[in-house]
C-alpha cells in the first residue's frame, strides 16, 4: 500500500492550501490513511508544505523540494514581481529579511507566521498581511524555509537546511525530465498546456523535458490535441454489469481536476449540460460518481461526529446512496469521528 510520501512523489506535488482537504486527498490514495498519519509525515519531515509552482501551497516530498524550487522559482518570482513592487519588496530588503528569518529559525527552532512577523519587525522589516506573505514566499521559493511540524493546529516554519536532509542535485534538463515524466505518469492523459499551467513552466521548457522522458511516455491525438501518459500497455476493461457504483468525496483542490486546463470532460453531461468547468462553485467540495463530477458537498464537525452535507445535481439511486454512505464512513474514519450523511434534495445546476 503506498504511503503519503509515495503519493506526493508520484504526483510531483499536491496542492495543499486547504490543509484538511489536502490530507484527505492524500489519504484516499494511500489506503484511507488517518489524518494523523498525514500530520505525522509532516512532523517527521518526509513531506513538506511549501509555496511552489503556480504559486500556491503544495505538499512536496522532502527529497524533491530543492530541485523543484530551483527549477520553477524564477517563473514564480516573475509572477510575484508586480505585488512585490506594490508592497515595496526589493532585492536588498529580501536579502535582509532572509537573514532575519534564518536567524529566527536557526538551531532547530520552529516559528509560527506570527512569530516570524515579530522577528522581522524587530529586525527592521515591518511586515503584515500581503507583504508578510510575499516575504515568506520568497524565502520558501529560494528553499530557505518551509513549513515544519504543526503546533496544535498552527503551521510552523523551519529552516530547509536543518529540517531536510541533503539530496542529489539535478541539472536543469534532468529536473525537467523528472517533472514531465512524473506529471504525465500521474496525471495523464494530459496535454503539454495542462502541464504548463499546472507547473508554471514554459511550454518550450517542457518540450525539453518530454524529449528526455519520451521513453517512459506515450502520446496519442484526440480531438486535434496531443495527450501524453505513462508508457504502460493495458487492455480496456469493461465495467461488470453487477459492479456497484463508486462515489468519491473529493476535496476542493484535488489533483483530479486542478491539474488540467480543460476539465469539462470530468463533468457528468447528464446533469451539467451547460457548465464549462469544475472550478465554477459547486457548494464546497466535489462529489464524484463513477468518475464524473455530479455535485458538491460540505462538512460540519462536532467533537464526536462529522456531518457530510451532500448536494447532488441529480437524484442518487439506491446503489449510489449506499456508496455515498460508505464514502462518508471512510471520511469519518480518516478524521477519527463518527460520520452522518445529510443528503439534500436533487437540484438543477
Amino acid at each position: 500500500m503506498p504511503t503519503a510520501v509515495d503519493v506526493v512523489r508520484w504526483q510531483v506535488a499536491t496542492q495543499s492550501q486547504d490543509y484538511p482537504g489536502a490530507r484527505w486527498a492524500l489519504a484516499q490514495r494511500c489506503g484511507d490513511a488517518l489524518s494523523t498519519d498525514i500530520d505525522a509525515a509532516l512532523a517527521n519531515g518526509s513531506i513538506v508544505r511549501v509555496h511552489a509552482m503556480r504559486p500556491t501551497w503544495h505538499f512536496v516530498a522532502a527529497a524533491d523540494l530543492r530541485w523543484l524550487q530551483a527549477l520553477t522559482k524564477d517563473r514564480v518570482h516573475a509572477v510575484n514581481r508586480t505585488v512585490g513592487r506594490r508592497e515595496e519588496i526589493d532585492g536588498p530588503l529580501m536579502a535582509h529579511a532572509d537573514q532575519v528569518l534564518v536567524a529566527a529559525l536557526a538551531g532547530g527552532q520552529f516559528r509560527t507566521r506570527t512569530e516570524l512577523a515579530a522577528a522581522l519587525a524587530a529586525g527592521g522589516v515591518p511586515a503584515a498581511g500581503l507583504r508578510l506573505a510575499y516575504i515568506l514566499m520568497h524565502a520558501e521559493l529560494e528553499a530557505l524555509i518551509c513549513n515544519g511540524p504543526l503546533r496544535g493546529k498552527m503551521h510552523t516554519y523551519a529552516l530547509v537546511d536543518e529540517w531536510i536532509a541533503p539530496a542529489a542535485d539535478l541539472s536543469r534538463d534532468e529536473a525537467l525530465a523528472e517533472l514531465t515524466r512524473r506529471y504525465f505518469t500521474s496525471h495523464g492523459p494530459a496535454t503539454v498546456k495542462d502541464c504548463a499551467i499546472w507547473s508554471g513552466m514554459l511550454i518550450s521548457d517542457l518540450r525539453v523535458g518530454l524529449a528526455q522522458s519520451a521513453p517512459h511516455l506515450v502520446q496519442e491525438t484526440f480531438g486535434g490535441k496531443t495527450f501524453w501518459s505513462a508508457n504502460v500497455v493495458t487492455e480496456p476493461a469493461e465495467r461488470p454489469r453487477n459492479q456497484e457504483p463508486r462515489i468519491h468525496l473529493l476535496p476542493n483542490y484535488d489533483e483530479y481536476f486542478v491539474a488540467f486546463t480543460d476539465d469539462v470532460g470530468l463533468l457528468d453531461p447528464a446533469v451539467f449540460p451547460d457548465r464549462k468547468s469544475v472550478n465554477e462553485p459547486l457548494g464546497g467540495h466535489i462529489l464524484v460518481v463513477d468518475g464524473l463530477v455530479a455535485g458538491g458537498w460540505r462538512r460540519t464537525l462536532t467533537r464526536t461526529e462529522v456531518v457530510v452535507q451532500v448536494s447532488p445535481a441529480r437524484r442518487l439511486d439506491n446503489g449510489q446512496t449506499a456508496s455515498l454512505h460508505r464514502a462518508a464512513a471512510r471520511y469519518g474514519k480518516h478524521l477519527g469521528l463518527a460520520a452522518a450523511v445529510d443528503l439534500h434534495s436533487a437540484h438543477s445546476a
